[in-house]
């Protein structure tokens, strides 16, 4: 029987975007509505079992102290490693589930009022009564969506990078937790979590979460990858070029001129907005297991035609961008295709519909570079033939 799951007809992602996204966190109430559960816990500990997917177990110890409280351990893991849980105080996570699953990626869909491209994964996990991370915060947006079973969740201040944490530990565990709020969160209940704010859940049964994360860059991220491809493209053989012409007065001090012309040569080659949403457009597109796309390209032997019809990988990111000149780019998994900014509603389909149509995609018949964009994505596996 398949699973029928959407957003609750209540919920208005308008007013939600315009009082709560990234301000504050907020309880949605029969935020999803599905007809039975998305992923049972046999499920998820097969799929932890899996050395492609990050996963991890955290059991909770008997201790005053919060750095020794909790126990981390990394998978993959065996079979075996789960008859040996003790009954209570432990969670199994495991990231990127939409990545190999067609009910938790359907539920990734759903939070189409936010860009897709800001998506990051659906990380799932299964914890039993006392499970829990402890109290930490996430520097990205996230969406925790209650499935099987009831978990509490406290809410507590504003953290920064200068918080104190637990050194005893891998999981960046806060050492003062003060909760303001507290939620009960039961299946189809979802809690909301803007950047930066502390929270704390603790599962009161055998409950499993959906957590949907979205990507946010930091600065310095961003800083080093737009520079770092910046480089790629300087010659190796332009310098420093010295402006003096006269005997200096001081042989110790960096001139005005020196830093001014330097300054003015390093921000020309920074201030490229074209070349920088380039990158960033690469950058967001980057897929999360670029293995599976190879591995699940069944495109050999088969020719695009006319009349073929073409779906994305479901390991692949697509997102497009229209610069202030006559083109457009598409990006996909990393890299960016140049085309026509006339062809734009060729661009948003590839990127949008569940089904491509070749007959039905304006510019095919006519654009050489639509054929080669289209012919690149269905040899490397992006596009699949049906």
């Amino acid at each position: 029987m398949s699973t029928t799951i959407k957003i609750s007809p209540t919920f208005d992602s308008s007013t939600f975007l315009k009082e709560t996204w990234q301000q504050k966190p907020k309880l949605l109430k029969g935020f999803i509505q599905q007809s039975s559960s998305l992923m049972s816990p046999e499920e998820l500990a097969g799929l932890a079992c899996e050395e492609f997917l990050d996963s991890r177990i955290v059991e909770r110890k008997n201790s005053n102290e919060v750095g020794t409280t909790w126990r981390l351990r990394n998978g993959p893991f065996q079979e075996s490693d789960f008859t040996k849980m003790p009954e209570s105080n432990w969670t199994l996570l495991v990231q990127s589930i939409d990545q190999v699953n067609e009910k938790i990626f359907k539920l990734q869909c759903l939070f189409n009022f936010i860009p897709r491209w800001r998506v990051d994964d659906v990380m799932v996990s299964f914890a039993k009564l006392g499970g829990g991370v402890g109290p930490h915060f996430d520097n990205y947006d996230v969406f925790l969506v209650q499935g099987q079973g009831t978990r509490k969740w406290k809410i507590g201040q504003r953290c920064g990078y200068d918080f104190p944490l637990a050194t005893a530990t891998d999981l960046s565990l806060l050492t003062n937790f003060k909760a303001s709020q507290e939620f009960l969160l039961k299946e189809g209940d979802a809690l909301y979590i803007p950047p930066k704010f502390s929270h704390w859940g603790e599962s009161l049964d055998d409950s499993i979460c959906y957590s949907v994360g979205f990507r946010a860059p930091s600065m310095t991220d961003m800083l080093q990858g737009f520079t770092d491809f910046l480089a790629e493209d300087v010659n190796p053989d332009d310098r420093f070029v010295d402006q003096h012409k006269v005997v200096p007065e001081n042989i110790t001090e960096i001139s005005s001129t020196d830093l001014h012309e330097t300054f003015l040569t390093i921000k020309t080659l920074v201030n490229d907005k074209e070349k920088f949403m380039t990158w960033f457009g690469c950058h967001m597109t980057q897929a999360k297991y670029p293995e599976l796309i190879e591995a699940s390209n069944n495109n050999q032997g088969k020719q695009v035609e006319e009349t073929s019809t073409l779906e994305r990988s479901p390991f692949s990111r697509f997102a497009y961008s229209c610069g202030e000149n006559d083109k457009a780019t598409l990006f996909v998994d990393g890299e960016a295709f140049v085309l026509d900014k006339s062809y734009k509603q060729s661009i948003k389909k590839i990127c949008e519909a569940e089904h491509i149509e070749i007959s039905k995609l304006d510019g095919y018949l006519d654009s050489e570079s639509i054929r080669k964009t289209i012919s690149s994505l269905c040899a490397c596996g992006s596009l699949l033939i049906l």
